[in-house]
């Protein structure tokens, strides 16, 4: 039986292999063994947290960018290339995805002695497919959350992706046996149609839920394509019209159109201070008043022109006043499927001062109204 549907393709053209040259990091400092305390006492044993014998698999496909050469050198030059971010999970005793890269070679292996057209790796698939698998590592400068383990593939095409990966299913069904099968829950994120993969896929216990802005995986818990470093946005609310903007994080494929659109940065931090490492350059969008609609729609261009609709971390330094300009604008960036908010701030406290103030006031009118 074949593993593959037959439907799968191959990138048109041929793809050049690209060279990447690892770059060294230093040593991060270590405090002084004085400076540590250390805890009185074995710690306590804690028992590990034991897994179900059986799980579905959670499968959350989400759009990553809408050019991939930004992201991806394989496509650079190829502007129209879309990429997709396809997470796996499998929280069991048997997971599918244990040694997922060995999993995934010897399955890719298997069809190629069927079908010399098929790529025969995991490096071969990348190459000739504009597929690649990612396994999260403990890698994490930004703090982003990453999930070690976590499993991702990245796609151009996502429902061509998801043949591919309905014939490793099947591989995986034969392995564990006819009598422990495994149900695939398929969780398209907002805005992706997995439909007209649909009636090619041949493994029979699939489920498909309805596209949603909330899947059981976060976008950020795998790490990117390339590289450790996301994209994040930095709302600061100066006021109930005005924000302020900086970008920091993955900047560079952007740069030469973030000074197009007039947003420039700068270096924060003392180049002297080499403890806390090297300064750290910023984009900066000060005083954007979203009382305009121009400034409005300069704001949205950027997240499609400028980031190309990536997927981007956004924060805010306090939430915005209800009802206004700000708080209605923050509503709308809430609701862009590319953009993934981080806990809100806590609700500032009613200033100290302004209630005393306020008392003082009513204790004031009192005493103007008792009669001497």
């Amino acid at each position: 039986m074949s593993l593959l549907s037959g439907r799968f393709n191959l990138l048109a053209g041929d793809a050049k292999r690209k060279t990447e040259t690892p770059s060294g990091r230093r040593m991060a400092k270590l405090p002084k063994a004085s400076d540590i305390s250390v805890e009185q006492g074995p710690r306590p044993i804690q028992a590990p947290r034991r897994l179900p014998a059986s799980a579905p698999v959670n499968v959350c496909v989400m759009k990553y960018t809408d050019r991939a050469s930004d992201l991806w050198d394989l496509f650079e030059g190829k502007d129209d290339v879309s990429l997709y971010q396809i997470q796996i999970q499998h929280l069991s005793q048997r997971a599918v995805t244990f040694q997922m890269r060995d999993s995934f070679n010897d399955f890719l292996r298997v069809a190629n002695a069927a079908d010399a057209a098929m790529p025969a790796t995991l490096q071969q698939l990348e190459l000739a497919a504009g597929i690649r698998l990612v396994v999260t590592d403990r890698a994490d400068p930004d703090d982003v959350g990453y999930v070690q383990w976590r499993v991702a593939f990245y796609a151009t095409d996502a429902c061509n992706f998801l043949k591919l990966l309905d014939g490793w299913f099947r591989f995986k069904a034969q392995q564990v046996g006819p009598d422990q099968p495994f149900q695939v829950m398929l969780h398209p994120h907002t805005g992706v149609d997995l439909t007209p993969a649909w009636g090619d896929l041949e493994y029979e216990h699939y489920t498909l839920q309805e596209p949603s802005a909330t899947l059981p995986l976060q976008v950020f818990e795998a790490q990117p394509v390339k590289g450790k470093h996301i994209t994040s946005l930095n709302v600061q609310i100066d006021s109930d019209n005005v924000l302020s903007l900086i970008i920091t994080g993955y900047t560079w494929p952007f740069r030469g159109r973030l000074d197009a659109s007039g947003i420039s940065g700068g270096y924060y931090g003392d180049e002297a201070d080499k403890d806390n490492g090297p300064r750290k350059y910023y984009r900066v969008w000060k005083d954007i008043d979203i009382s305009v609609v121009e400034q409005q729609q300069r704001f949205l261009a950027m997240l499609s022109d400028v980031f190309k609709n990536v997927v981007m971390r956004i924060s805010l330094d306090r939430l915005p006043t209800v009802d206004s300009p700000a708080a209605a604008f923050v509503d709308r960036l809430r609701r862009n499927p590319a953009l993934f908010f981080t806990a809100d701030p806590e609700p500032e406290a009613p200033a100290i001062g302004a209630a005393k103030g306020k008392a003082s006031e009513d204790e004031q009118e009192e005493e103007t109204q008792t009669p001497p």
